[in-house]
């Protein structure tokens, strides 16, 4: 299988110059793992059940110019598709898949300078993945609602205090809504944020202090 004995339980991935994104990529109900190698450029999916892995297939390699950022179904095929971004011009591409299988690709917006596309996440419940973005020099947060590839609207999140970095984003308490992931990386410090509305952080709460929500 790519990368792993099922021998040994070995991995032979270089995980040092390699990325993983999480998708449930055979429509099993589990979670998969998305291997990016940046050397080559060459993407990988591990299938996955409660046992571990079970399987795995070679996916599209990544042109060159480009970076893989993640994983979401931005055509609603029931397929995650792959979210590109090219870090020279800031313009951004879907891939659209059929498991690991490349169908056809398409431009999304172009992301402005100073910005990052960080991930994608559905903030809005309108059941499409949205982009969220960081600004390095500013520190802020924005939304980009999709439609597909397409930029339906905008909202800007919360500023993030200096030493914070927007690391990802998840619904941490089950309640529907995504968390902005943020890391104080002098500290090793964890927090989650919660919007209530696009542009307002309620509040945050520190993983020292339990990450009660």
């Amino acid at each position: 299988m790519i990368g792993y004995d099922p021998v040994s339980g070995n991995v032979s991935v270089d995980l040092s110059r390699s990325h993983a994104i999480v998708a449930d990529f055979n429509g099993d109900g589990y979670p998969d793992y998305l291997i990016y190698n940046r050397a080559t450029r060459q993407t990988a999916i591990w299938y996955l059940d409660e046992d571990g892995i079970i399987g795995g297939d070679y996916g599209p390699t990544i042109a060159v110019g480009w970076s893989l950022v993640d994983a979401a179904d931005l055509d609603g095929d029931g397929y995650p598709d792959y979210i590109l971004v090219n870090r020279t011009t800031g313009q951004t591409a879907i891939w659209y898949l059929s498991g690991a299988t490349f169908l056809r690709g398409a431009y999304a917006p172009s992301i402005p300078t100073n910005w990052k596309l960080i991930l994608t996440r559905d903030f809005n419940n309108d059941g499409k993945p949205d982009y969220v973005l960081y600004n390095l020099i500013t520190h802020q947060a924005a939304l980009w609602y999709l439609n597909n590839n397409v930029l339906a609207g905008g909202a800007y999140g919360p500023t993030l205090p200096d030493s914070w970095a927007l690391v990802g984003a998840a619904d941490f308490n089950h309640d529907g809504k995504p968390r902005l992931s943020v890391v104080q990386r002098q500290h090793e410090k964890v927090g989650h944020m919660v919007f209530v509305r696009p542009q307002l952080c309620q509040r945050a709460i520190w993983a020292d202090d339990g990450c009660r929500h």
